[in-house]
């Protein structure tokens, strides 16, 4: 017999097979599978399951079983900049993929492309590809996930992408809903809280507030489909646009208009205890509702520059 091992495969595999052992990667129907059985080199081997009780009874114990002779292995992590962001390649490996399970091997990506949180992409079997979740490249990073996973060189596994934040998977993007969405949009779920964080890549006001509105609206059918939301939203703007007076205003004016809103109020109330929270970052910085943006091109009062 070979070695019990884990093995990605995509979200519909064996969809009509639920007495085999396996678990999805992330807690998401889009989301792929970890499949567990030994690898005989040219084929895997499934071990039979009696019934629901012998899968829950022996489960736990096939599974640290396998994620331990993961561990074991021993991978190259090559290191690139794409498009000026350190990126890494796990390749030619044909559990490139799965290492994305082993904690201690995602803090190593971390350690080498010097990021606390990563977006990571398992495209297609024997590739994975991490960056660093703050950096310009993450409004692009899942349209190159979706481009490989078109176009694979070996078995597709997933077009999503994964927040890996401390080794662990903390989120998942690319749900279907987000495809009706402007490429200027990200939304990631966080699994943990039920919140969210969406990313915005606009270089005009305008557009800005209707991707707002519409990711808003995405967020809002999610969390009343699933009756689950943490009641936090978070907006990361980037650089594309100046920082002004009157984006600070319009994201203000924004919340605002949010958590006025009686029927908002009543929608959440089904799916949260907790008010609805909405803030928007840019650089990673608060500038709504609260922080202290300092606006470059802003005017000096005639005392603030003579001021010591």
């Amino acid at each position: 017999m070979g070695q019990l091992m884990p093995v990605l495969k995509p979200s519909d595999y064996r969809k009509n097979d639920q007495l085999f052992f396996r678990e999805r990667l992330f807690d998401k129907h889009s989301s792929p599978l970890v499949v567990y059985g030994f690898d005989e080199g040219s084929k895997m081997v499934y071990e039979d399951v009696l019934n629901e009780e012998d899968l829950s009874k022996r489960f736990q114990d096939i599974k640290q079983t396998a994620l331990a002779n993961l561990k074991a292995l021993e991978l190259e992590i090559i290191v690139q900049k794409l498009e000026d962001t350190p990126t890494a390649f796990v390749t030619g490996y044909e559990y490139a993929c799965e290492k994305i399970l082993d904690k201690a091997f995602m803090i190593e990506i971390s350690r080498k492309i010097e990021a606390e949180s990563l977006l990571a992409g398992i495209p297609y079997k024997g590739t994975m590809i991490v960056t660093d979740a703050n950096s310009n490249l993450r409004m692009k990073f899942a349209s190159v996930i979706r481009q490989y996973f078109r176009n694979p060189k070996e078995e597709p596994i997933s077009d999503k992408v994964f927040l890996v934040e401390g080794g662990e998977i903390t989120g998942m993007a690319g749900e279907t809903f987000e495809e009706e969405l402007s490429k200027h949009v990200i939304i990631t779920e966080m699994p943990r809280s039920n919140n969210f964080r969406v990313d915005l890549q606009n270089k005009d006001l305008d557009d800005l507030l209707k991707d707002l509105n519409s990711s808003f609206i995405h967020i809002m059918n999610l969390s009343v489909g699933r009756k689950a939301f943490g009641g936090e939203i978070a907006y990361y703007i980037s650089d594309n646009l100046e920082l002004t007076r009157e984006l600070v205003d319009q994201c203000n004016l924004y919340i605002k208009g949010i958590v006025e809103n009686e029927n908002v109020r009543r929608l959440f109330a089904l799916t949260t205890d907790s008010e609805v929270k909405l803030t928007f970052y840019y650089k990673n910085q608060e500038i709504a509702p609260g922080g202290k943006p300092e606006f470059k091109n802003e005017s000096k009062k005639w005392w603030q520059w003579h001021a010591k």
